[in-house]
């Protein structure tokens, strides 16, 4: 577990994602055999246990001897038997009365159930006027004990729910994204495109709260660097673009729109995409921000080469309450260029 911890934490996001999917795959497959095993060994601990259902039904059978043998039995049948014996001796019609066929259940085995019927019957044909003489004859049942059968019953029937469960199919979405990442771990896709720039510069920006936070982590109790305002959080995302995108003109003069000029926060110029930067404070939340931004996005839609603006809202007190919502009021305007936000953190 400790290694495979380690190499999760070593790994790049998508690789661990990969990771992960491959172990909860090896994890069901052990748990659906698991599961197999569990439900065969418990049959087989059932027909163990009710192994005399199996073996003929007569005094040999261990679970009918036990019954025979046991002083409970000697008890309930001990008189009964007495009488036939002195009916037999002296027969009489008072004696005839007294005798009667009688069961005898057996009520003390969770497994199996053994119930002994004795039935009178006359020893030999009845000559002249003496009275016959009688045995008892045995009529044995032995069957799997209500009890133990039910409870077996529900335990097969959880595990077989349990491993169906285990069984379903995932749906297509995730099978398939599934898929892409192991392709992607494994590389058999060697042809598969590299990520388009402006898929990097949307890496960068999802995860730019990470690196903030790597960069308060210092080494020897030095003073960690903390991004405390916006204009930190644009100083420090032009040396990052500037890492992935050889053009990256900052400050760039906006059109003016309704007697007002700006300057955009940064230009990738190549890509034609700009990047609006805003950093949440007491006094911009969700309400004054998405003001501000439907400001911004009006005046870089006049700028030549602005086809795309990724709105980068840098939170990281949590500042905004419904991110969601904040997201639908902006995009629902229905600019002329392309707008997308980007929170950061997630």
């Amino acid at each position: 577990m400790i290694n495979w911890l380690k190499s999760i934490w070593c790994t790049t996001p998508s690789q661990a994602l990969a990771l992960m999917i491959l172990s909860t795959r090896r994890n069901k497959n052990r748990t659906s055999l698991l599961l197999v095993l569990i439900m065969v060994s418990t049959a087989i601990n059932y027909a163990l246990l009710i192994r005399e259902v199996f073996e003929p039904a007569d005094q040999t059978n261990p679970a009918i001897y036990s019954l025979m043998t046991s002083d409970e039995f000697r008890q309930n049948t001990s008189v009964l038997f007495d009488q036939l014996n002195a009916y037999n001796r002296e027969p009489s019609q008072e004696r005839l009365d007294v005798l009667s066929g009688f069961i005898v259940p057996d009520r003390g085995n969770l497994w199996v159930y053994v119930s002994l019927r004795f039935q009178l019957l006359p020893q030999a044909e009845k000559t002249g006027n003496s009275l016959p003489r009688y045995r008892y004859d045995p009529q044995i049942t032995i069957r799997p004990a209500l009890p133990g059968l039910l409870l077996f019953i529900l335990v097969e029937t959880i595990l077989l729910l349990l491993l169906i469960y285990t069984r379903l199919k995932e749906p297509a979405a995730i099978l398939a994204f599934e898929e892409r990442q192991l392709a992607r771990f494994f590389d058999d896709e060697p042809n598969a495109p590299a990520p388009s720039p402006l898929d990097t510069v949307r890496q960068l920006l999802h995860h730019f709260h990470r690196f903030c936070l790597a960069l308060n982590q210092r080494q020897n109790g030095r003073t960690g660097l903390s991004v405390k305002n916006e204009p930190d959080v644009q100083d420090l995302l032009r040396a990052l673009l500037s890492l992935h995108i050889a053009d990256v003109r900052a400050e760039e003069p906006v059109p003016s729109c309704a007697g007002a000029s700006s300057r955009m926060d940064f230009l990738l110029h190549d890509l034609q995409v700009a990047i609006e930067v805003k950093m949440t404070r007491a006094g911009l939340k969700d309400k004054k921000l998405g003001e501000e931004l439907i400001v911004d996005i009006a005046r870089y839609a006049e700028h030549p080469h602005c086809q795309h603006l990724i709105c980068f809202v840098y939170d990281p007190g949590y500042l905004i309450r419904n991110r969601e919502a904040l997201q639908e009021y902006i995009l629902r305007q229905g600019h002329r260029i392309d707008v997308e936000l980007i929170f950061s953190p997630a």
